[in-house]
């Protein structure tokens, strides 16, 4: 099964689980000597579970770097870290541009897959 790192971790914690690989392309911080699906052969495969804060289109900047800088902080908080490493989530603490490359980059790749895929709604 393919499974996000809070969902996941306790049963791996328990030994009901055993991580086989990680579906990033960097290894994982909570499981070090685990290797990636692209170290095993899978090159390029980068799949990951992701959250973000996003506000409405024309917010101010200043608000925009306001919330960023206090988001920044609590990211960079020792705590936090250590909390969201052990639920098996890697903090990933930017800038607004870099997160909207981020975006643009997941729209791109996403859609992509959804095309190739013929994905239909029904």
């Amino acid at each position: 099964m393919m499974d996000s790192g809070p969902s996941a971790m306790p049963h791996v914690n328990a030994g009901k689980l055993k991580v086989l690989g990680t579906t990033s392309v960097k290894r994982a911080s909570a499981f070090p000597t685990v290797s990636t699906f692209s170290e095993q052969g899978l090159k390029g495969f980068d799949v990951v579970a992701w959250n973000g804060m996003v506000v409405p289109a024309g917010t101010p900047a200043p608000i925009v770097a306001a919330l960023n800088a206090s988001i920044r902080k609590a990211c960079n908080d020792p705590q936090v870290i250590e909390s969201m490493n052990a639920m098996g989530l890697e903090v990933a603490n930017g800038t607004p541009a870099e997160f909207g490359n981020f975006l643009r980059t997941e729209i791109r790749k996403w859609g992509k897959a959804v095309a190739q895929a013929g994905v239909q709604i029904d």
